[in-house]
């Protein structure tokens, strides 16, 4: 199966993200609108349907891919898409090694530590190895704060973390809080976050959150936002010099977003 990929649907776009087995090409991008139409015409330029296959995400709105990727002859699969083009050019291995170099996957297959040269071997035998879970919304300069009031409606939440604790965050309170987070996040599966940064009061604090995702060596993003009800003269502006500071390459574990 040359391409495999998945398909994320969204009310307003499809979002794609399928690789060449082959070439090894990557591609990304979107569908938009949203109907059978625009699906379509962007299945066309597969022209040997036989050779592709996506893992439609099953939510609202999926049938409607599902019976237009069936018209067009494309194998389609009912799945979540996070990882699935990764694995799905791997395959299953029933027993197999993981070869990591730079902190990256660089190769999935049967006896590899031959080629690891002088690697540090983890003994995972009798273990399941499969993607890390994505936390797509949370606030992780809270972390600190986490069980200290487990009953509370939207309002007192507020009340108690933006209006309350919040104003009186230091930078380094903003470090621990994100790095607890996502240190608590890692021990739980999660490889992936995406971090709602609400409490970027000043510079400092937003430089604190982004090195506190790095340091934990999560895979994060990080959503520079004002706090809740605040007009702060060094954001939105601030966003541009943690751009250059920070986040300089496409290629890089910890990216940026602004919410």
């Amino acid at each position: 199966m040359p391409i495999v990929g998945g398909l994320d649907i969204h009310r307003k776009q499809i979002t794609f993200d399928y690789q060449d087995t082959v070439t090894g090409q990557v591609r990304r991008g979107q569908i938009a609108p949203a109907d059978r139409e625009h699906l379509r015409a962007w299945l066309a330029r597969f022209s040997d349907p036989d050779d592709v296959a996506f893992a439609v995400e099953g939510c609202t709105g999926w049938r409607y891919v599902a019976e237009e990727l069936a018209a067009a002859g494309v194998a389609a699969h009912l799945a979540e898409p996070a990882g699935t083009t990764f694995a799905r050019a791997v395959g299953d291995c029933t027993a197999g090694d993981t070869l990591i170099r730079d902190g990256k996957i660089a190769q999935v297959g049967e006896d590899l530590a031959r080629q690891a040269g002088e690697a540090v071997v983890i003994d995972a035998a009798g273990t399941i190895a499969v993607p890390g879970f994505v936390d797509t919304h949370v606030h992780a300069w809270e972390g600190q704060l986490r069980r200290a009031v487990p009953m509370l409606d939207f309002g007192a939440y507020l009340s108690f973390t933006a209006f309350g604790y919040g104003p009186h965050y230091r930078p380094h309170d903003n470090y621990v809080g994100t790095l607890a987070t996502a240190l608590v996040a890692l021990d739980a599966g999660i490889t992936t976050i995406v971090d709602n940064s609400h409490n970027s009061r000043t510079p400092e604090h937003s430089s604190a959150a982004v090195e506190a995702l790095i340091d934990s060596g999560i895979r994060g993003v990080h959503a520079s936002g004002a706090p809740v009800g605040a007009d702060l003269p060094t954001w939105p502006a601030d966003v541009t010099r943690l751009r250059s500071e920070y986040f300089t390459s496409e290629d890089q574990a910890t990216r940026q977003a602004v919410t």
